[in-house]
């Protein structure tokens, strides 16, 4: 079989970092673990595990995984995050897949979500990331935001089929922190829409986003958990146009100490 190498980012990942990386295990030859400043048993773990443990501090998300690729020691790498388990379908998958030299560059894999209750959504959620791919002829982009490569038309994109477990949220709260976390960030490294276009995204965006979550992501087949949580993220995608408009008001608008803002109140009395 071809050697893989595995990478995780971590932060704080205490609860489920040795059962991710003995999964990884199952398939990788390396598992190399860049956490960025845990301060539970973290990095004390995924040595006990086996793993590889590096130190750096938060890049950014991209960038992050840029720096995790080069340590890698094998050109085939898996991408996973600290709350994904990889399946022993999928890892007896990927062991058939590189007995020979793949005939695809990236493969993206099928990613099924574990809910906090531990039950699988096999339907509903489902989503397809560009996980296991050839370092050597694609890399993860070079960016504070962004961590998902873009194909070039030329390159081809196989699929496998087998499920990777997303733990990826403990409860509705952390749901709701993350996206907003995730908005910010989207912000600060994205250019501006249009205000115009955003002013429409705020009074009529939101039932399209909410109609996407439940019937095109398929989230109404989670049943009510289903819904809550597609109503969660469609409300995070609003929060983002928000976000936006707010930061072009802020601009024409910059806030003013409270010296200017009694001296603007004064002279509006006056005028």
């Amino acid at each position: 079989m071809l050697p893989l190498s595995a990478y995780i980012r971590t932060q704080n990942e205490q609860t489920r970092i040795s059962e991710i990386i003995q999964a990884a295990q199952q398939v990788a030859q390396e598992v190399i673990v860049v956490d960025s400043g845990s301060t539970d048993q973290t990095f004390e773990l995924a040595k006990k595990a086996g793993a590889k443990v590096i130190h750096q501090t938060w890049l950014g998300n991209g960038k992050q995984k840029r720096f995790a690729e080069e340590h890698c020691q094998n050109d085939w790498v898996l991408d996973i995050d600290a709350d994904e388990l990889v399946s022993p379908e999928l890892a007896r998958q990927i062991r058939i897949l590189l007995e020979t030299p793949p005939p695809c560059p990236v493969y993206a894999i099928r990613m099924e979500t574990v809910t906090p209750f531990g039950k699988i959504w096999r339907y509903a959620g489902v989503v397809y990331r560009n996980k296991l791919y050839n370092k050597s002829l694609i890399r993860q982009p070079d960016h504070p935001r962004y961590d998902q490569f873009s194909l070039p038309r030329t390159m081809r994109l196989g699929k496998l089929h087998a499920p990777l477990y997303h733990f990826g949220f403990r409860h509705l709260e952390d749901h709701v922190r993350k996206h907003n976390s995730g908005s910010s960030a989207s912000v600060r490294h994205t250019r501006l829409k249009p205000a115009w276009i955003l002013s429409l995204r705020i009074f009529f965006a939101f039932p399209f986003y909410l109609l996407h979550k439940l019937f095109y992501r398929r989230l109404i087949l989670g049943g009510r958990y289903g819904i809550i949580i597609a109503t969660s993220s469609a409300f995070a995608r609003w929060l983002k146009d928000a976000k936006m408009l707010e930061a072009h008001l802020k601009n024409k608008y910059p806030p003013l100490s409270c010296k200017d803002f009694w001296e603007k109140l004064d002279k509006g009395r006056r005028d």
